[in-house]
């Protein structure tokens, strides 16, 4: 029997829901970047996420010591998904 391809769902939007980085368009496009390669290696498409929020700047906690933005995946209709950590590229 015959089954269609399944159409994934690009990241259509990211938005710093704060006004981080505003002079510095070198760490906004890094950050967006980075976000991207996490969006892609850990399949978020097949859950039909389009929009990321990014909650925080670079930062880390004394309970997590690696660098990382805080971000919230939502769908096309603004319904949330999840919440993840997104850490620098070690690429």
């Amino acid at each position: 029997m015959f089954r269609p391809t399944q159409v994934l769902q690009a990241l259509k939007q990211i938005i710093w829901l704060h006004n981080h980085y505003s002079n510095s368009i070198a760490i906004r496009a890094a950050g967006e970047e980075t976000v991207r390669k996490h969006f892609d290696r850990n399949n978020l498409e097949n859950r039909d996420i389009e929009i990321a929020k990014i909650k925080s700047s670079w930062h880390s906690t004394p309970q997590d010591s690696e660098e990382h933005l805080t971000f919230e995946f939502e769908t096309g209709s603004n319904q949330h998904v999840t919440t993840q950590h997104v850490y620098r590229s070690t690429e």
